[in-house]
């Protein structure tokens, strides 16, 4: 498991640098689909994503397969990937179905995976309402 080096500030729930550890960290996004994976890899402070692709596979083996291939290139230390609930906190049709994916790329991979709402990046991706006069 990937050592971490930042703190959950309790006030406003985002990262922070621990004190005394400056450590640099990739952190690695999985949007998990049937057809199509999107990766999006962070910047060495591991709060901007400097990179991004798209695995284009319906086979688990083959997303896997270059998941491993990445994780190694730009040298990964954390994983997280989006994980489906519905908007009342219940899990989500697809859970069980990213919850084995998930456990598959731990084992490949050797990181432990964290998981994001998926209806929260729906939210802030949304297009917004316009008003006309």
């Amino acid at each position: 498991k990937a050592e971490k080096c930042y703190n959950i500030d309790e006030k406003d729930g985002k990262r922070r640098k621990s004190k005394g550890e400056e450590k640099e960290m990739r952190v690695l996004a999985i949007d998990y689909g049937d057809a199509h994976t999107g990766i999006a890899i962070s910047d060495l402070t591991g709060t901007l994503a400097g990179f991004s692709t798209t695995i284009h596979s319906r086979k688990a083996e083959v997303v896997l397969e270059e998941l491993c291939k990445i994780v190694e290139q730009y040298k990964v230390e954390e994983l997280v990937m989006g994980f489906p609930r519905n908007m009342d906190g219940s899990e989500g049709p697809r859970a069980d179905l990213y919850r084995e994916f998930a456990d598959k790329v731990e084992e490949a991979t050797y990181h432990a995976m964290e998981y994001a709402l998926e209806r929260i990046k729906a939210r802030i991706h949304a297009p917004k309402e316009t008003k006309k006069d």
